[in-house]
């Protein structure tokens, strides 16, 4: 069976814009479709801010769970998940059978914590903007045209980022996401996130560091050489693929490469989150040409196998 992972703007294609329902006759052929977390945050902001009724709500949960027969992939197991697959093991991506509604009200419950991780993404497309506040704005076209036109790998990843600050910035974030998890297994629940919770994450990040620092390099030097087999190597593990991917993506945003606007943090974040889970699928099928390019250079700088289409194209769903 094929994997297929659907940007949250093609799901809203075929629930409210009346797309050509390509999903029965593909499932018919093969393909399973997912849903994660990330789709049910985007759906829950949309109540959150207004933007989105409850009736309205409802109708895209009962819409997503139908496309995907309720198959969610995520971040970690527990004893009181229904699994259905574990693709790369217990620390890996697993699929479950779970109801939209049910993610959803552990989502919505939650959802104020996230002003910290669109705080950090903002900071991120801060830096990437910051490079060109100097600009005129016929020079700031120029200069991001110019830096469009590059091969990301060849002229960015490889040539313009120093390895060992990208091997610094690894492992920080895989620290941060160890320290939360051996908060968890000591039985602090991750969300919703609050300021003493996250205070308590960077104590015990700084502890592992400080006892760790050289084990953590060694093996961050080993998964990156060479970095086209680094999704091999740590796709048993969900945080290093969290934390690998979401690097990439930050650092070309670093550098100006398919630079989203500030006002887009959120849905940036969700973006980085899509292109995460997405690794455990053949396909990730997007309409956002910014995040499919920047998705396109990830996967092949770290060797991930995921297809990404582009669902923009007239009937893209026979490229699968």
């Amino acid at each position: 069976m094929s994997k297929v992972y659907l940007d949250y703007n093609i799901y809203l294609d075929l629930i409210e814009r009346g797309a050509e329902n390509f999903v029965p006759r593909l499932k018919e052929e093969g393909y399973d479709f997912f849903y994660s977390p990330a789709h049910i945050e985007e759906i829950a902001r949309g109540l959150q801010c207004g933007v989105v009724s409850k009736e309205k709500t409802d109708r895209n949960l009962q819409q997503v769970g139908h496309i995907s027969d309720n198959k969610e992939l995520f971040p970690y197991m527990n004893d009181n998940l229904n699994i259905i697959e574990k693709p790369y093991g217990d620390e890996g991506i697993v699929i479950i059978k779970e109801s939209p509604f049910d993610c959803f009200n552990r989502v919505y419950s939650a959802i104020e914590s996230n002003v910290f991780a669109e705080h950090a993404q903002g900071k991120v497309l801060a830096e990437g903007h910051e490079k060109f506040s100097s600009y005129s704005d016929k020079e700031r076209v120029e200069a991001l045209t110019k830096i469009n036109n590059l091969n990301p790998i060849d002229d960015i990843l490889e040539k313009e980022i120093n390895i060992d600050v990208f091997i610094d910035k690894f492992i920080s974030l895989w620290v941060q996401n160890d320290a939360s998890m051996e908060l968890y297994k000591r039985g602090m629940e991750l969300h919703p996130q609050t300021q003493e919770k996250l205070e308590l994450i960077n104590k015990t990040a700084m502890y592992l560091i400080k006892t760790g620092f050289r084990e953590y390099k060694k093996l961050a030097i080993y998964f990156l050489e060479p970095h086209n087999e680094c999704y091999d190597k740590i796709k048993h593990d969900f945080s290093l693929v969290e934390s690998m991917v979401d690097l990439v993506l930050r650092e070309l945003n670093r550098f100006g490469y398919k630079l989203e606007r500030m006002k887009k943090v959120e849905s940036s974040l969700h973006d980085h989150t899509h292109v995460i889970y997405a690794t455990v699928c053949d396909y990730f099928v997007c309409r956002d040409k910014r995040l499919i390019d920047k998705a396109k250079a990830a996967y092949k700088f770290l060797g991930v196998n995921t297809q990404v289409i582009d669902g923009n194209e007239s009937e893209w769903w026979k490229e699968l």
